[in-house]
């Protein structure tokens, strides 16, 4: 799942037919395969195994084996894998789910949690008395993504005409919903708990904004409310780099896109991504990458 040059991701998850998405990764190696990022819909992931970190807001959590995870809207979060590992996430707007009538499942259930009044549990491990029958209904949903059956060969969206396939995935979402409801899994909102949070996302999305651009430490701070010195400590606590580094990492990963996406040369992807100096960029580049851009673009380009 790549963010947008945002940050908040403001493409569509789905089709209008089906407001969900379905995302598979198998990784291999230690990288932050999902940079920090957030989206207004809700989020179920499945990791299968492997251990992984997964970042939400300012909180660290660790993942060693078979997990599930919920993410509720606007939490910004970030995943790095730890070595081998496969990771199977569905993106939804949970009014996808709604009903004409207004029933106590929309009123109660529905409408807070697309408004945020209503939060999901973070996580189920395995060995939680709701993890096998919220697997189940998790595998039926992948199997809606996967109509051939042949391991790997998932498709993102569901056919608008696919009548069966989105039955299936609305069903098991709703039960998967009553099975949270029923153990009491959900939690009241948590008001303006999370607004340094939100300072901090103003931050990154001014990154994304003017990358190209030279950026300075006080503007950043500023626009999150805060003095350099604590916005940068805040900044690397939330992040885990400090707000340059990351300035540098969100640069090079424009960079390997249009490594990736284009014929352009390595000198005019330096300047179209905010680097002044050459040697600076092919010295950062390599820091993150392990290659120079060169043969990044060459060993990307033979895997296509």
């Amino acid at each position: 799942m790549q963010p947008n040059q945002n940050l908040k991701e403001n493409v569509m998850h789905g089709t209008p037919a089906l407001r969900c998405a379905f995302y598979h990764s198998v990784v291999d190696g230690v990288s932050t395969f999902v940079p920090h990022h957030w989206h207004d819909e809700l989020e179920l992931i499945y990791f299968r195994g492997g251990r992984f970190r997964l970042e939400v807001g300012m909180q660290a959590v660790p993942i060693d084996g078979e997990t599930l995870v919920f993410l509720n809207a606007g939490e910004l979060h970030s995943i790095a894998s730890q070595g081998f590992g496969v990771e199977d996430a569905l993106v939804f707007d949970p009014m996808m789910l709604s009903f004409d009538a207004m029933d106590a499942a929309q009123t109660g259930l529905l409408q807070p949690l697309a408004g945020g009044r209503l939060l999901l549990p973070r996580r189920i491990p395995a060995g939680h008395v709701l993890f096998a029958p919220i697997r189940e209904e998790f595998e039926r949903i992948t199997s809606a993504f996967c109509p051939d059956g042949q391991p790997g060969h998932f498709q993102t969206t569901l056919a608008a005409d696919d009548l069966t396939g989105h039955l299936f995935v609305k069903s098991a979402l709703l039960r998967i919903l009553g099975l949270l409801y029923e153990h009491a899994m959900f939690l009241p909102s948590e008001g303006n708990a999370n607004r340094k949070i939100d300072a901090v996302k103003s931050a990154l999305r001014y990154i994304g904004d003017h990358y190209q651009e030279q950026l300075y430490i006080g503007d950043l701070a500023a626009l999150a409310g805060m003095n350099e010195q604590y916005f940068c400590r805040f900044f690397k606590s939330a992040i885990g780099r400090s707000p340059m580094e990351y300035v540098n990492f969100y640069r090079c990963k424009q960079a390997a896109r249009l490594l990736r996406d284009t014929d352009k040369p390595v000198m005019d992807i330096c300047l179209d991504c905010g680097f002044n100096n050459l040697g600076n960029f092919l010295k950062t580049f390599k820091r993150h990458y392990g290659a120079t851009p060169l043969q990044y673009r060459k060993a990307t380009s033979k895997s296509k």
